[in-house]
């Protein structure tokens, strides 16, 4: 009786995230400010630069529910190293990732 409990609350938790948008293979990530967003990229890692990428940034900046405009630019000098970043910028506010 319990492993028929087990198996359709775990049916309905992949039901829900399908129905939500979120598939199996799709982590929800945190933007920082609130808002999530899902994509098939692992979690980042604080602090590593390498666990994260453009298109991340990207999905954080349109999770935020502000109208604004989205732009990608480059700290510093040009080149594979060179930081970079995601803005979304408001009349009153701006957010980077």
């Amino acid at each position: 009786m319990k492993t028929k409990w087990i198996l359709r609350f775990a049916l309905a938790l992949v039901v829900n995230g399908l129905a939500g948008g979120v598939t199996s293979a799709q982590t929800q990530h945190i933007n920082g400010l609130g808002q999530t967003f899902a994509q098939v990229a692992p979690l980042g890692v604080p602090g590593n630069a390498a666990t994260y990428s453009l298109s991340m940034a990207q999905a954080a900046a349109n999770a935020w529910p502000v109208s604004g405009t989205v732009n990608s630019a480059q700290c510093g000098g040009a080149g594979a190293i060179a930081p970079k970043m995601v803005m979304k910028q408001t009349p009153t506010q701006c957010a980077v990732w």
